[in-house]
């Protein structure tokens, strides 16, 4: 039974035309970073100067889109993460919900088996809608930028940053952690909105509340840290590989994987006893 629910979620996430209009939307704002640094490497090469540290300012670690820090592609492509994530698939526990479409899944497939199914293909919706686009942003930048380490000073160096220690030394198991990480929080965000629907049902509200919800955590974290004078990293800079502010591998795999839990344990108990789901 939990097979066939999952292929039938899976199913749907593939056809939904939201998930291809995300994937568009991230692979557009990919290649405004793409163009960008052609234009860096234009004057790069019209300075005729490789400077203190060679061609590794040049590096593509540095430079990508999940690696640059003052682009116009990388700086909108992290603003709408979470609405990325959440277009695909989160809106669509509400969605069948209110059109009576759940109602005959239940006929075929255990009250279980379908919340389980729609929790682990919202999540796979939310990583393939940030993943598919990153991917494609690092195959054209490796057309033009160097794959190599990019310079400490440009990056910032030690264990304060995520995955320094790999971006240093393996540089290509650095981006595959970097892609996983970022699958995850796309997961993540995508079932944030689903779960937040499953109290509030309403598609715009599964699309938006993430959303609403990083943000809002990030102007509280603002105002604490004017206030405390402590350093917290907010949750919308985590989500890029190489963050203003330092972000250690152990800190962000706890926030990611405690919110992750949290979420999990809120949209299984509040489907336990939704009577809707009966």
């Amino acid at each position: 039974m939990m097979k066939n629910g999952l292929k039938t979620e899976w199913r749907k996430m593939i056809h939904s035309r939201t998930l291809w209009v995300a994937v568009l939307i991230g692979t557009v704002l990919c290649i405004v970073n793409f163009i960008e640094n052609i234009q860096l490497l234009n004057w790069f090469t019209s300075v005729s100067k490789a400077g203190t540290y060679g061609y590794s300012t040049l590096s593509i670690f540095g430079n990508w889109i999940d690696g640059a820090s003052d682009g116009i592609g990388e700086l909108v492509f992290f603003i709408i993460f979470p609405i990325l994530a959440a277009l695909p698939f989160a809106w669509s526990f509400c969605s069948e919900r209110r059109d009576g479409y759940t109602d005959h899944l239940l006929t075929r497939e255990s009250k279980r088996s379908y919340l389980v199914s729609k929790y682990v293909v919202v999540f796979a919706s939310g990583g393939i809608a940030i993943v598919l686009p990153l991917i494609l942003n690092f195959i054209l930048n490796a057309w033009i930028l160097p794959i190599c380490s990019p310079a400490p000073l440009i990056v910032g160096g030690g264990d304060a940053m995520y995955l320094s220690r790999l971006l240093f030394t393996k540089p290509m198991i650095y981006l595959i952690g970097v892609l996983f990480t970022a699958f995850c929080w796309g997961g993540l965000i995508a079932c944030l909105g689903t779960t937040v629907s499953s109290f509030i049902h309403n598609t715009i509200v599964a699309l938006l509340s993430p959303f609403v919800i990083f943000y809002g955590e990030t102007v509280l974290v603002d105002a604490f840290v004017r206030t405390s004078g402590h350093n917290v990293q907010e949750l919308m800079y985590m989500l890029s590989a190489m963050p203003g502010d330092p972000a250690p591998t152990w800190y962000v795999w706890t926030i990611l994987l405690g919110l992750l839990a949290v979420v999990t344990i809120v949209y299984f108990l509040r489907g336990k006893h939704d009577e809707m789901l009966s």
